[in-house]
């Protein structure tokens, strides 16, 4: 049991100290990816007026989802059934984001950009 709760196995200690040790090209570059997609997302969603924050370091994002008049796991499994879009709802994350879904930076600018559109003529096609 000690072994399993309170020794690091040694594989990951010579992974992480690969990772400390390492060359920093390819971190320095995946932080630039993720902060054009960041930026992307949030230009997006500012124009629509659903962004919540801007995020610092996650690559993750939160959209306001409330003008669709649907909490956020109904507006997370509406938004998936008519726009193929999937998103998390905000409520997994407590009850401040009840009417907020979180969007997921891992993925291509083009497919961030097409999802973000669709969500938001979506909140659009609701509100009315």
């Amino acid at each position: 049991l000690e072994s399993n709760s309170s020794c690091v196995p040694y594989l990951s200690q010579c992974a992480a100290e690969a990772a400390l040790d390492g060359p920093r090209g390819p971190i320095r570059d995946m932080v630039e990816a993720y902060r054009r997609r960041r930026d992307l997302c949030v230009e997006m969603l500012n124009a629509s007026g659903i962004l919540i924050t801007r995020p610092q370091g996650a690559f993750y994002i939160m959209a306001d989802v409330q003008r669709s008049g649907l909490d956020s796991y109904g507006f997370a499994r509406d938004l998936l059934a008519t726009k193929k879009v999937a998103v998390a709802p905000g409520t997994a994350f407590g009850e401040s984001t009840r009417g907020a879904v979180r969007i997921s930076l891992a993925s291509s600018p083009d497919n961030l950009s097409a999802g973000i559109q669709r969500l938001t003529e979506r909140v659009d096609e609701l509100a009315i």
